[in-house]
């Protein structure tokens, strides 16, 4: 990092998860549309599902951002994410419409980005901005 440069390991999780925070903010479009489209049975339920959607993609933007700044809580929001989206996977093999596919979907990324988030540069890159 002398050289102005961040390592490769900080740059991907940030990419993955900014990456994840496009996909929250995809999904709450897709949802805003799906509620003018299809007959929602509760749509006050739905617009809150639109607004934990917005929130959370702009959200996870941001700690993606952050994170190739080097903020050190970054790094805690991303573990967070990817904990949650471990969760949500398991969720997709339950019920009528389990997937595996959306499974491994869900899980991979997480699973990389938390491995990402544990190396040593980017911890290292992580505390330096904190120590600041």
């Amino acid at each position: 990092m002398a050289d102005g440069r961040h390592p490769w390991q900080l740059r991907l999780a940030s990419v993955l998860m900014m990456l994840e925070g496009a996909a929250a903010l995809v999904l709450a479009v897709w949802l805003l549309i799906e509620l003018f489209v299809a007959k929602a049975e509760s749509p006050v339920s739905a617009i809150a599902l639109i607004v934990i959607c917005l929130g959370a993609g702009l959200w996870i933007l941001s700690a993606g951002r952050s994170l190739l700044k080097g903020r050190g809580w970054a790094r805690s929001a991303g573990v967070f994410v990817q904990l949650v989206l471990a969760a949500f996977a398991a969720g997709s093999l339950g019920g009528e419409g389990s997937s595996v596919r959306a499974f491994a979907f869900l899980l991979a990324p997480a699973i990389v980005t938390v491995i990402l988030l544990f190396t040593k540069p980017v911890v290292q890159a992580s505390q330096q901005r904190s120590e600041r």
